[in-house]
């Protein structure tokens, strides 16, 4: 799978606040380990030498190189994206990202310098997060982890790309994440099947926690509200097929229009210039 996960087993899933006032809800009861699977490489996955580190550092507590979080992050990050993901992208914009994404960057940084310097920053600032909003909008929602990795979800009429750049998140010397710099391609229908496969597979086998839960939950000092949990099982079944009636967030005749606009009045030694 794509999305490669694995929930706690029930008996380790660490309940919420403080005893006497201990507390389990869906999304703690999805607590587990994930990542993205690439190709040969996986996205959301510690290097080898970042896993020896930590388990020098930490031997009672660390396990091992998937992302030990609770899985419906993953999941709803992933469908908040999901219609934008989908919404192909212009040509001059990804063959732009596609080739050369610190260059990108590069250029968002001295166009953040260039706004500090308008008269009318507000202005500016506001032509500024018109241009770049697309790619913020494709970034998958990482913040939540130390020495967060920045993975890309985008599209053109063929593929769904998936590209990341970690070179330079490193941890005492220590390159945090085992993929560094790479796209990956996969056919949009191919890309939404994996989608699907995440999704039933999650309901499933939370839909059989839940079961278990509300029929002997024999962990008495943490409390579980049976009904809350069954009637949020059920809700989260049309998640799936809410996010893909959404409307893409994006404007793209908005965005061309402010990223050549914004193009034409940076100087020339600039590292981007935008043509056409």
């Amino acid at each position: 799978m794509l999305f490669d996960f694995h929930l706690c087993p029930l008996e380790e899933v660490k309940p919420w606040g403080k005893p006497p006032d201990l507390s389990l809800s869906w999304f703690g009861f999805t607590e587990g380990f994930y990542r993205l699977q690439v190709g040969l490489e996986f996205l959301l996955n510690y290097s080898d030498e970042m896993v020896n580190y930590w388990a020098k550092q930490f031997p009672s507590v660390y396990g091992g190189s998937f992302v030990d979080y609770y899985v419906v992050r993953l999941w709803e990050d992933l469908l908040d994206m999901l219609s934008d993901v989908l919404e192909p992208m212009p040509s001059k914009l990804s063959s732009f990202f596609e080739k050369d994404q610190k260059a990108w960057f590069q250029w968002e940084s001295d166009l953040l310098n260039w706004v500090d310097n308008q008269p009318d920053e507000d202005k500016a600032l506001e032509m500024f997060e018109l241009a770049v909003s697309w790619q913020r909008v494709r970034r998958l929602d990482a913040a939540y982890l130390q020495n967060s990795p920045r993975i890309w979800i985008w599209s053109t009429e063929e593929s769904v790309i998936i590209s990341w750049d970690n070179t330079d998140i490193v941890l005492e010397g220590i390159q945090v994440w085992s993929a560094t710099q790479g796209h990956y391609y996969i056919k949009r229908d191919k890309f939404l099947d994996e989608v699907r496969a995440f999704h039933n597979k999650l309901m499933s086998e939370m839909a059989e926690r839940v079961e278990s839960v509300c029929a002997h939950w024999c962990r008495t000092e943490i409390h579980v509200d049976t009904g809350h949990l069954r009637h949020e099982q059920q809700d989260r079944k049309r998640w799936l097929d809410l996010a893909l009636k959404k409307s893409p967030s994006v404007d793209w005749d908005d965005v061309l229009a402010a990223t050549k606009m914004m193009s034409a009045n940076m100087p020339s030694s600039r590292t981007l210039r935008w043509s056409g």
